[in-house]
């Protein structure tokens, strides 16, 4: 296992497999979020094809994480001893996620909500969705960043709270500032009173 000093992380793809909850309150800047906690190996190879690329792994047991990201044919990996701790420790600037409630989302979208992201797959989303999202499907969502607003609030869910945290990553990474992850997904907002549609 190698492992890297804080100064020499700037060069590398940092993946960060803590749980989505834990992740969105502080994590390295450009980090994204794959946690090991739910569908782990469909998520990443949909989200880093280059098997070859340099990972920093950012993990709470870097050997269990090591041995999966291996047997998903990933061999240029990269470690902090102690993980984001050791981060923490240097003092460096940290990024984070907000998250809201479906709730919140409910008085938003009588008020502000322009443009909310539904990142299911589009078998799920033509199933029902919130009125007036628009799919972006998790497994293409690089490729569609460019049709994503930089000047409007990001609203994003999912089905539980999963995916739609990746998704926020990868727009953290790219430069998106505005963004709300909707705590519980889909399953949630059904409890509200907000419009389902097919």
């Amino acid at each position: 296992m190698i492992f890297l000093d804080v100064d020499h992380i700037s060069d590398y793809y940092i993946l960060d497999t803590r749980v989505q909850d834990i992740f969105e309150r502080g994590f390295i800047p450009s980090s994204i979020n794959i946690g090991l906690n739910g569908s782990f190996d469909e998520k990443i190879t949909q989200i880093i094809k280059d098997k070859t690329i340099e990972i920093l792994v950012i993990a709470n047991d870097n050997e269990i994480c090591k041995k999966r990201l291996e047997e998903l044919g990933y061999i240029n990996l990269f470690f902090l001893k102690n993980g984001y701790n050791t981060y923490l420790e240097s003092n460096r600037a940290i990024d984070m996620i907000i998250s809201i409630t479906p709730e919140e989302l409910e008085l938003d979208l009588n008020f502000q909500a322009e443009f909310v992201i539904d990142v299911r797959n589009a078998e799920k989303f033509a199933d029902g969705h919130v009125l007036g999202a628009l799919n972006f499907p998790l497994e293409t969502f690089i490729d569609d960043l460019n049709k994503i607003p930089r000047d409007k609030p990001i609203y994003i869910y999912c089905s539980g709270g999963y995916s739609s945290v990746i998704a926020a990553s990868i727009l953290r990474k790219n430069g998106f500032s505005y963004i709300k992850n909707v705590y519980g997904g889909l399953n949630k907002i059904k409890e509200t009173k907000i419009p389902i549609v097919k």
